[in-house]
C-alpha cells in the first residue's frame, strides 16, 4: 500500500466521519513524460503511442486533496515513484507473488 494512503487511512481513523469521501492522492502535477521513469520497477517495456489528433489533454492535472487537508491535516510527502514502489510492494505482499 502507498505511504500516502497509508498515511490518510491512518488520520482517517482517529476521526468520527460515517459517510465522507477523502481524495488520498498527491496534488503535485506529473507530466506524462514522467510516468516513463516508472518502467524499471515494473520491470515492464513502455509503448508510446502518441496521439495525432487535437490535444485534448488537461492543463491540470494534479489531485484536489483540501478537503483531506483541511478536515484531516493530510499532507502527501511521496512522490510518484515512490507511490508506485510500494504499491508493487504491497501487490506482491498480498498476492504472495
Amino acid at each position: 500500500m502507498s505511504t500516502i494512503l497509508f498515511n490518510g487511512i491512518v488520520l482517517l481513523l482517529d476521526k468520527d466521519f460515517q459517510y465522507e469521501i477523502f481524495n488520498l492522492g498527491n496534488d503535485k502535477s506529473v507530466e506524462l513524460e514522467k510516468l516513463s521513469s516508472i518502467r524499471p520497477i515494473f520491470r515492464q517495456r513502455i509503448i508510446k503511442n502518441y496521439f495525432t489528433g487535437p490535444r485534448r489533454d488537461f492543463s491540470d492535472n494534479r489531485g484536489d486533496i483540501e478537503k483531506a487537508r483541511k478536515f484531516l491535516g493530510f499532507d502527501p510527502k511521496t512522490d510518484i515513484e515512490e507511490g508506485f514502489k510500494n504499491l508493487l510492494i504491497g501487490y506482491k505482499e498480498y498476492y504472495k507473488v
